[in-house]
């Protein structure tokens, strides 16, 4: 037993390391410095970014409704009621078990409808206030979907005389309305690590499950060709054989899971004997004389090599290479949060932008720039976490403002989203790359030396 997981997890450990390193060079990653591939990544981060719409209160050109319902959606306490909601909808269509109580299942009966008017309630509420920028946001789209279908199917249901069969219907609907548990992920760090790597990977895994499906196509063809005439027994038998290429490619689906592999190997492995009378060499004669069922021998060296060369290639490498890309993909999203810039500081970046452009147009004057960057010195964000005291200083900010040389446009008028948040960000990333070497020298004079030539960089820039 220890020889066995010492061996396999060797084994898992070298097919991971060689992935890595394949990857590395195949991308030309492994000519790049971490402060290099931190600056790549923290470049990704801002250009996923996208400006939001700012829903504003107490609008005096708008209704007194739609002022309370954006009083409503800009809540916490709404935003936590509704999560709750979520939370006890799912228990509640959890709870289902053969011959339940007519009681239970009334009262179920009324509490999805309660829900169902509830998450009704939300939606037009949240329309209201947000009006066509809610369809911009996937959670709100994906929450109006699953509104509609609930709505469409209650009513098709309701209607007398129609006759139709919603069963497939109602269980599309319910597993939608327990997918809505997932917006959990947004409130908690660790979930979304572990959310964002499935995504991340899943175009990796997709390129890998080809290149699989393309092995079992070939070993399944393989298997026709030895063991389709091989006598069925008690393993090898009516629903589990070579005979046919669907039938064999799904008994390698059922042997890639490991799943009695050895006991198929042995089936296909039998001799002639007393006790199992196979003919050698089947004819087309002598599966005729045996009803049209083929009464073949096995091949005991043919069988031993199919049979390990599957394992070893299919449930051994590449599962494997998949245990390697979703083990890659959740270092490289964890360590996203050790990055200079990380996503809560994009958020926090997001949202002081919408103070400026509520419309989420992408652009804001270029005399509220000063504004924006004062805003952006908060303790939430780790733009300016070296160099605080600079930019709460009015002159040293403004000679920052001027050294950051930011694309203007639309005739001097106006800034841009991306620009700003690109030169933020190299800011942030420029400091802690400068501070990080100057904290992992050990020569004083070589720190002081460094210090005065970065200093004397920003003194001839100002």
């Amino acid at each position: 037993m220890i020889l066995s997981l010492l061996f396999l997890n060797l084994f898992v450990g070298v097919v991971i390391e060689t992935f890595n390193k394949e990857k590395e060079t195949l991308s030309l990653n492994n000519m790049l410095s971490n402060g290099e591939r931190d600056w790549i990544n923290v470049q990704l981060l801002g250009y996923r970014a996208k400006p939001l719409v700012r829903i504003r209160e107490e609008q005096h050109n708008v209704s007194c409704f739609r002022n309370w319902c954006i009083k409503i959606t800009n809540n916490a306490m709404f935003d936590s009621f509704i999560m709750g909601c979520i939370i006890l909808n799912t228990i509640v269509m959890g709870l289902e078990w053969y011959e339940i109580n007519p009681g239970i299942d009334y009262v179920k009966h009324w509490l999805n409808l309660a829900f169902m008017i509830i998450f009704t309630v939300e939606a037009v509420i949240k329309i209201m206030a947000m009006q066509c920028a809610y369809f911009k946001e996937s959670w709100n789209i994906f929450d109006f979907t699953v509104v509609i279908a609930t709505l469409v199917a209650l009513s098709i249901s309701m209607i007398p005389g129609l006759g139709i069969d919603l069963g497939m219907q109602v269980t599309v609907v319910r597993m939608l309305r327990i997918m809505r548990v997932l917006r959990i992920i947004k409130k908690v760090e660790t979930l979304q690590i572990i959310f964002e790597t499935l995504l991340e990977s899943l175009p990796a895994l997709g390129s890998l499950s080809t290149l699989m499906m393309l092995f079992f196509f070939l070993f399944a063809i393989i298997g026709v060709s030895q063991f389709s005439m091989v006598q069925l027994q008690s393993n090898l038998d009516d629903h589990a054989n070579f005979q046919t290429f669907p039938k064999a490619f799904l008994l390698l689906l059922r042997c890639a899971t490991g799943e009695g592999w050895n006991t198929l190997m042995a089936d296909a492995m039998r001799s002639r004997t007393i006790t199992f009378p196979c003919d050698p060499n089947p004819s087309y004669e002598s599966i005729m004389k045996n009803n049209g069922i083929p009464n073949g021998c096995g091949n005991p060296v043919v069988a031993r090599i199919y049979f390990f060369a599957f394992m070893i290639v299919v449930s051994l490498i590449f599962l494997n290479l998949f245990i390697a890309i979703v083990v890659d993909t959740f270092i490289g999203q964890a360590a996203a949060f050790s990055l200079p810039i990380k996503q809560n500081d994009i958020d926090e970046f997001i949202e002081i932008w919408r103070k400026y452009d509520p419309e989420a147009s992408g652009y804001i004057p270029w005399r509220d720039i000063d504004s924006f960057i004062r805003d952006l010195n908060t303790e939430q964000a780790d733009f300016f976490k070296i160099n605080r005291d600079e930019i709460s200083n009015y002159i040293k900010r403004r000679a920052f403002i001027m050294n950051m040389e930011i694309p203007i446009y639309d005739g001097f008028k106006y800034f841009m989203f991306y620009d700003i948040i690109q030169l933020v960000c190299r800011h942030a990333s420029q400091m802690k790359y400068y501070s990080e070497k100057i904290e992992s020298l050990k020569d004083v004079k070589t720190k002081i030396k460094i210090i005065s030539q970065f200093e004397g960089k920003h003194l001839s820039e100002e």
